[in-house]
Order: C-alpha cells, then structure tokens, then sequence
C-alpha cells in the first residue's frame, strides 16, 4: 500500500489548477469586480435622464425635492433654489489643471444619485480626438446637514461615477491612469483607489492591455 501513495499524491497535485486573471471588456464590469473583491459598496446609480437633440442649457435632473428643491445643471456650475454654485470655487480633488477650465458637455454629461438621495454625481466626456476623448470631468455634489451644496471636482482619464465606492460610510475614488506618453502604444495602466478627499491610498490593481491602446479589452491584476 505504501508504494501506492507516492502516486496517488503526484496525480493529485497534477490535476491542480491556478485561477487566471480576469478579463475584462468594459471598465463597469471591473468596478463590479473590484468593489466584490475589495468588499466595497457601489456608491452610485444613473438616472434616466432624456437628452435634447438640439443644444440644451441646462439640465434638470429627477432628484428628490425634499432634499434639492428646484435644482438645474449648467456646463459652469448648478443652480440650487434661486443661488448658483460654480464649479470654479469648488475643491478640486486631486488638484489638475491638465484640461484647462472645467466645465460640462451637457449632451454627454451623465447623473448619478446615491441611495441616501443627498449626493449626487455628474460624468461628463471631454470629447475631441486622440487622447483627449480618453479624459472626463467628474464632479460630486452632496448637501451637507445645514442644506448647503459641497462640491469637489475633477479630471481624469476614463474617469467615471461608477467608479466610486462606500467603504466604512466613506467615500473611496478609483482612478485609471499610465506613465506612457504615446496614447496609442501603452500596453497597461493602474487602477488606484484612493480615500475621498486625502487621497490615502487603499489598493492598487494593475491591467494589462490585450491590444496596444486599447483600454476596454484587458485583465487585472491585484497588485
């Protein structure tokens, strides 16, 4: 019986197997994954919000009236009851003057709410050609306990409300990004999740491209 045993152990550890990376299509589809993995809680969902055909002014976004009264959304700031709030005082997190003055695409702009209906969430795409179609303006507008809108903004590449979690009832902010300089050739990026608004940083996952510059087909990795 002793003889049987070496073979019996060397077939078993044969068959094992390792789990492969997963891959991903979407970057939804990785934020999923990570707020499983991490044990995050997905902070936002979209509201259905009809687009004009023509150019549009303002947006007037389906929030709970308790909360936001009469609220509209221009591409420079919103406007809450009679009082504007631009988005030029608003914090800035992180700090990024890389796309010049931030402002909204209304007809791209999309908008997010929180289950507590008090924060809200604005993603909109920067547009153009090359690499500065890679880039979004996101801003976060929540109405604090004496009814006053705090506003934090920023840029980034493929930035998006999906990607922000609830960790412990606080924010934490995922953000994509590459050291390469050329916008087509990069073969990976990082995704950082990070602390809102310190920054500290939670974890790190590393994405490996499956075609040079394409951003939407890879897997990942925790680092």
């Amino acid at each position: 019986m002793r003889k049987l045993v070496l073979p019996i152990l060397l077939s078993a550890i044969g068959q094992t197997t390792y789990a492969e990376p997963p891959h991903f299509k979407d970057h939804q589809a990785l934020y999923t994954y990570v707020a499983k993995t991490e044990g995050y809680i997905e902070a936002f969902s979209e509201l259905d919000q009809p687009k004009s055909n023509v150019d549009i002014t303002s947006i007037q976004p389906a929030l709970p009236t308790t909360i936001w009264g009469k609220a509209s959304i221009k591409e420079d700031g919103v406007i809450i009851g009679s009082k504007r709030y631009a988005f030029l005082s608003a914090k800035d997190w992180p700090p990024s003057s890389a796309t010049g003055p931030f402002k909204l695409d209304l007809q791209l702009t999309r908008v997010f709410l929180d289950q507590s209906g008090r924060r809200m969430c604005l993603q909109s795409s920067l547009g153009g050609n090359g690499g500065w179609a890679r880039w979004r303006n996101i801003a976060v507008i929540e109405i604090n306990a004496a009814g006053k809108p705090v506003i934090h903004k920023w840029s980034a590449m493929y930035a998006s409300c999906n990607g922000i979690f609830f960790k412990d009832k606080q924010l934490v902010i995922g953000t994509l990004w590459h050291h390469h300089l050329s916008e087509n050739d990069f073969t990976s990026m990082k995704l950082d999740l990070r602390n809102a608004w310190e920054g500290v940083l939670q974890a790190r996952y590393e994405l490996n491209l499956s075609t040079p510059g394409n951003a939407f087909d890879f897997v990942a990795f925790k680092k």
